[in-house]
């Protein structure tokens, strides 16, 4: 468990680092970038706010928040993704939508009454996510994409890789509800490994950019 701990904690001080790493030239940054920040400030205003919520409030409960954790980060990312493509997807009017139903459901389950399919949002929007940061993959390789721009190349690919396994892990937890907590805390301590890459490669993309930008000025 200490492991699992560690990992936790060493994940969520990168993620705070990456968010503020080089703020002051934020609205200089292309629209990808700036909305990779938003994703990621919004990352680290959900973790606040839960902390806060059970240290501080003793909440019991905090499932209304994750809820509103699965929606924000499926519209936030699909909005990065549509930054990143040439042509905008016909798919965001969809995913605002889905974003708008997410939290009603959200709300209806927590405050009305029970909804017996909640338990699978998290797999669906990751689905939606991965699916997502495929195609944008695949137009990065397909125009040349990643020569020009690595570091956003990068970071989609790190996505990528965090939400497929993401999405694997908790299939099988759920799967194996009778998993004993120590290999089940195993098992979570990979995706905080992978989260941790994750924020690791951000805070290189936001260190890079303002070298890069000089870099192409002189040139």
């Amino acid at each position: 468990m200490l492991f699992f701990y560690l990992t936790i904690g060493l994940s969520n001080v990168l993620l705070l680092i990456a968010s503020i790493w080089n703020i002051k030239n934020h609205f200089q940054f292309s629209n990808a970038a700036q909305n990779l920040r938003y994703f990621l400030i919004f990352l680290l205003a959900i973790e606040l706010i839960s902390k806060l919520l059970i240290y501080v409030f003793w909440a019991q409960k905090t499932e209304f928040l994750f809820n509103i954790f699965v929606a924000g980060e499926l519209l936030l990312l699909t909005n990065f993704t549509n930054s990143v493509l040439s042509k905008k997807s016909r798919l965001s009017v969809l995913y605002i939508g889905l974003f708008l139903f997410l939290i009603a459901a959200s709300f209806i389950h927590s405050y009305i009454q029970p909804v017996s399919w909640i338990k699978w949002i998290k797999p669906i929007s990751n689905i939606i996510i991965v699916f997502e940061l495929g195609r944008c993959l695949l137009y990065a390789l397909k125009s040349g994409f990643q020569n020009h721009d690595r570091g956003l190349f990068n970071v989609l690919f790190a996505l990528l890789l965090y939400y497929f396994v993401s999405t694997i892990l908790f299939l099988i937890l759920n799967q194996l509800s009778t998993l004993k907590l120590e290999y089940a805390a195993y098992l979570w301590s990979i995706n905080n490994l992978l989260s941790f890459s994750l924020y690791a490669v951000c805070l290189y993309y936001f260190y890079t950019i303002p070298k890069s930008t000089l870099k192409f000025m002189k040139s």
